[in-house]
């Protein structure tokens, strides 16, 4: 088997780190029982265990969203059932009024819950890059849900003041749809314009998270660009751009008399009814048109990492294109959960388990407490891209030392202790040499087929 050495005394800090020679390995290691056991799962991509592992793994923003295209789904639902009743009951009787009430509450609920949770995801990921540890203090583990709970209790509150205040009446019309009557001033205009505040903070945080970007990519180069976060960056974005667009069509009406207008505001009512179910459905919609062609194209690789780590979950492939070097094609995800875990078998499943326990240990040295003076820096998420960001690298098939320059070029200027220097600099180490060593393979040194090494974490200490 061929190792690429990766110990260079002139890219390494020796106060860093300490020069690790990764040793080779006989296949299977002592212990390893000549007859594994072997366990098939029969997994496809809507299996629960998958969607749940998924959903774990995603993160809070991703947990909003899924709370986001509940209210929308029930926002919905509700309305179609709402206006197939009343289209058909006389709007004198007991079940009319009892639908419309339902309708009523259900539409300004959901849409001023939805308008506050929107503006706490764009605060996330504005957050997630400007200032990690205070998204941690907002947003980390169940912490996601307070923003949920505060955005369904101002909703509801807020739409409750408004209907009673105003003593708002919802009536069908055929051809217009749900058409609503404030029958005094109240607090609807008050409570509405207050309302704005989250639109436009959202676009404040796009502000901030915009120039924060730039600004890094301009000192940082080797650390590529997240191509999944730029798509919700503007997914996100254009959903605030409907709620904008929806704002303004209320403050027209509310300058526009009935009797003198009545053609205009009736055109105004039918625009304002499509924009209305806009925001909410724009970012679902456009992350699942975003994502039909990867789900298409991509295969799910499970590894059983052993009793220390997590399954982990994840999709391997590319977009369509030619497979470069000596790159195995994507195998079937039934033989691949079979064989991954098995330590004697080689080639391209042991490639996919090597990566998946090489990454777990470096994630591992990149938690909590033990980057806690990198975290007070405000550099953490910039140091776990530096090492933890390899997708470009694979997909490139070209890597150069990147994550170590990277990671070397953040810690010279922290004034951060030693140990905490080395446990950053061990997870650096793994990961450049899991990359020396995939991209060695598919150039064809050896070559996938013959892979058959086994990651030890002894090898970075």
């Amino acid at each position: 088997m061929y190792f690429m050495d990766v110990s260079d005394p002139n890219i390494y800090d020796p106060d860093i780190v300490e020069k690790v020679e990764p040793q080779t390995m006989a296949c299977p290691p002592a212990g390893c029982s000549d007859k594994p056991e072997l366990k098939e799962i029969q997994l496809d991509y809507f299996s629960w265990p998958l969607i749940f592992q998924n959903l774990v793994c995603l993160g809070s923003f991703f947990i909003m969203l899924l709370v986001l295209a509940s209210s929308v789904i029930i926002r919905t639902s509700v309305s179609f059932l709402t206006t197939l009743i009343a289209a058909n009951t006389n709007d004198q009787t007991i079940l009319y009024a009892t639908v419309t009430d339902i309708a009523l509450y259900a539409d300004y609920c959901t849409n001023y819950f939805s308008m506050i949770l929107i503006f706490f995801m764009a605060l996330n990921r504005c957050l997630s890059f400007v200032n990690s540890d205070w998204n941690e203090t907002i947003f980390d583990g169940k912490r996601v849900f307070i923003p949920v709970i505060i955005s369904i209790l101002l909703g509801v509150i807020s739409s409750i003041v408004i209907i009673i205040t105003s003593d708002i009446k919802r009536r069908y019309a055929t051809f217009m749809g749900f058409i609503d009557y404030g029958y005094k001033e109240g607090w609807k205009k008050v409570i509405n314009r207050t309302f704005h505040i989250f639109p436009i903070g959202a676009v404040i945080c796009y502000l901030i998270l915009f120039s924060h970007i730039r600004q890094r990519n301009q000192v940082v180069t080797t650390v590529p660009k997240n191509q999944a976060d730029r798509k919700v960056f503007t997914q996100l974005l254009v959903t605030v751009v409907f709620y904008g667009i929806m704002s303004t069509i209320v403050e027209i009406m509310e300058f526009i008399r009935l009797d003198s207008t009545q053609n205009l505001q009736a055109t105004l009512i039918a625009i304002l009814n499509v924009f209305n179910y806009l925001p909410e459905l724009s970012l679902p919609f456009l992350l699942v048109v975003n994502n039909l062609k990867q789900l298409k194209n991509n295969s799910i690789f499970i590894s059983p990492l052993g009793p220390k780590t997590n399954n982990v979950v994840t999709t391997v492939g590319g977009k369509g294109e030619e497979p470069s070097f000596n790159q195995p094609a994507l195998v079937d995800l039934k033989k691949t959960v079979a064989c991954i875990g098995n330590i004697t078998c080689k080639g391209s499943k042991k490639l996919v388990k090597f990566h998946f326990d090489t990454l777990v240990f470096s994630m591992e040295q990149l938690e909590g407490d033990k980057i806690q003076c990198v975290r007070k820096t405000g550099q953490a998420t910039q140091l776990r891209q530096c090492i933890l960001d390899i997708w470009p690298f694979l997909h490139a098939k070209q890597y150069n030392g990147e994550i170590i320059t990277c990671t070397h070029d953040l810690l010279k200027d922290l004034e951060c202790g030693s140990e905490e220097k080395k446990t950053i600099m061990r997870a650096a180490w793994a990961q450049d040499y899991n990359m020396r060593t995939k991209i060695a393979t598919w150039k064809g040194i050896d070559g996938v087929d013959n892979f058959d090494l086994v990651f030890d974490s002894g090898d970075f200490y």
